[in-house]
């Protein structure tokens, strides 16, 4: 399970896209991509992007998945693990 969890953390860490939207998880609950790309400064493609990444690996879930745009996210029990981790070790 530890492996896993590296494994993760570096999944995130390997493309600073995916970390800036864990990063905007610490000040909402609720995400779309447009927030994340305003606060970033990054395109709404990139941000749109690394959602989708995340919801692969399993660290966002959608909230209506079927919708094709303007879906709101939220971290999984899993994302809010991997959110903790990066910042308990000053990765954030």
């Amino acid at each position: 399970m530890k492996r896993k969890n590296e494994e993760t953390i570096r999944y995130v860490l390997e493309v600073d896209r995916r970390l800036m939207v864990l990063k905007q998880f610490l000040e909402r609950r609720l995400l779309r991509a447009s927030d994340a790309a305003t606060k970033t400064g990054r395109s709404l493609q990139n941000m749109s992007r690394a959602l989708r990444e995340l919801e692969r690996k399993g660290l966002v879930l959608a909230l209506s998945p079927k919708k094709r745009s303007w879906k709101r996210y939220m971290l999984s029990r899993e994302g809010e693990h991997v959110l903790n981790e990066l910042k308990s070790r000053n990765l954030l």
